[in-house]
């Protein structure tokens, strides 16, 4: 086989990767889009404490362009999961001082899914911390307990002074269940990413598929769901951020809860891609700065 054979078979291999992310991601947008018309009535948005975003009125081709850029970072954040698990990402070079930031993956994710959005808050000063929970798949109250752990540890080692967290999907559910929980949970701010903190409609289909109890537990009006509701105050400054377009989070406004900055981006990205998108972290690194958390340059 010469060089050009192999060519070939690498970009038939890269090609065929990216046409099954894009499936997927394409199948996902149009079910979050089909749930969230069909079950609107059976998670109103009344109770909410933020006005309910409206879906984008972004022009077929900003859709279309959206997607791409979507479909291209979920298929990066693979193959960053994957390259952590083989332990080849280097680690972002971190300040030795400030306040340390917890990033946190969601569900079926590792570190690797956080790592890029660390080294960029770890470039503008922030001390980041990458951890990940040892399953994505248990009951949310046993992440909760191994949560509450690191933070303490994390904490001691910086002081005793509480840190900040910056949570993708279900870490953000995580933590909040976390501040709700206990009163010495040693948050000080936390960033939510595409977390559905009322549940979405598409862990219907993980449950039935017994894809994990955590999945079960975020179907909207389920037994957990209704002990934290979205009328439960945050107790700390919270953003919760989510893109227009989620291929995941459905409906949109579960994003929406009381205490919390909620803010729909612009662009019309999905799950995975504000991860990425450098004027997200911007947008993270001037939430963190305007709630306590200093750099090592402060």
């Amino acid at each position: 086989m010469d060089a050009g054979d192999i060519a070939t078979a690498l970009a038939a291999l890269v090609a065929l990767y990216l046409g099954s992310v894009a499936i997927t991601v394409g199948a996902g947008v149009a079910f979050c889009a089909w749930a969230e018309r069909r079950y609107r009535a059976a998670l109103p948005l009344d109770d909410a404490p933020t006005s309910g975003p409206a879906r984008a009125r972004a022009s077929p081709f900003a859709r279309a362009r959206g997607l791409v850029v979507e479909i291209v970072c979920q298929a990066f954040a693979l193959v960053l999961r994957g390259a952590h698990q083989l332990r080849l990402l280097p680690p972002p070079r971190i300040p030795s001082s400030g306040t340390p930031v917890l990033l946190l993956p969601g569900y079926v994710e590792n570190a690797g899914t956080m790592w890029w959005l660390a080294r960029r808050l770890a470039r503008a000063g922030f001390r980041t911390v990458l951890i990940e929970f040892p399953s994505t798949t248990c009951a949310i109250e046993q992440n909760v307990g191994y949560l509450a752990r690191r933070v303490a540890e994390i904490s001691a080692d910086s002081g005793g002074s509480p840190l900040a967290v910056v949570a993708h999907s279900m870490g953000g559910v995580i933590t909040r269940t976390l501040m709700l929980s206990r009163e010495d949970h040693g948050v000080l701010t936390l960033v939510a990413l595409g977390s559905p903190f009322r549940g979405t409609h598409l862990a219907r289909i993980g449950a039935r598929l017994r894809f994990g109890h955590c999945v079960g537990q975020i179907v909207p009006g389920s037994t957990f769901l209704e002990r934290f509701p979205p009328t439960l105050p945050c107790p700390v400054p919270t953003l919760s951020l989510i893109a227009p377009q989620e291929n995941i989070v459905s409906p949109l406004w579960s994003a929406a809860i009381a205490g919390a900055h909620m803010r729909v981006l612009a662009e019309p990205y999905g799950h995975e891609a504000p991860l990425f998108v450098s004027s997200v972290a911007d947008d993270v690194a001037a939430w963190l700065l305007a709630h306590g958390v200093t750099r090592a340059t402060d």
